[in-house]
């Protein structure tokens, strides 16, 4: 992160991101790859390579929306949408002429909890993975060192 004074920040309020905003890869290879910045992340200002998304709360959930993106970037890369010059780039009135389902703001929460509960139970796993793989990064080290034996059966 950069700071900056609130002189600059006043003068860059258009690139103003909130935590609960969308933000998304607008150039690049990896363009239309977007995150929620956390609730605990303080205001700022979203560098010219970004797009911010921000959702009207009484009409969209903004984890729905977030998973209605990333679904549609595994699906087609966002292609519809996409300009393909030098460098893949998505423009803010491409990304506004994107049109997507959206069911009842209940139905979205819904949803939401659902894919946000699985993205948890992800985060759980990957973290066992990391600890598994030190542990047996530990063991090799043991084992094929002689530090640490392993008993012959019967």
């Amino acid at each position: 992160m950069v700071y900056v004074s609130e002189e600059l920040f006043q003068q860059q309020i258009r690139s103003k991101v909130e935590p609960g905003d969308i933000v998304m890869a607008k150039i690049g290879a990896k363009c239309g790859t977007c995150a929620i910045l956390p609730e605990n992340h303080s205001v700022g200002i979203i560098a010219g390579n970004c797009l911010k998304i921000s959702t009207n709360p009484e009409v969209c959930n903004n984890y729905f929306l977030l998973n209605v993106l990333h679904y549609l970037y595994t699906k087609t890369g966002l292609v519809d949408i996409k300009t393909e010059t030098a460098q893949p780039a998505i423009s803010l009135k491409n990304l506004k002429t994107l049109k997507f389902l959206l069911p009842p703001l209940n139905e979205q929460h819904r949803i939401a909890a659902v894919l946000q509960a699985c993205d948890e139970e992800i985060e759980l796993l990957e973290q066992k993975l990391v600890a598994l793989k030190r542990q047996k990064q530990g063991l090799m080290q043991k084992l094929l060192t002689g530090q640490v034996r392993v008993k012959a059966e019967g």
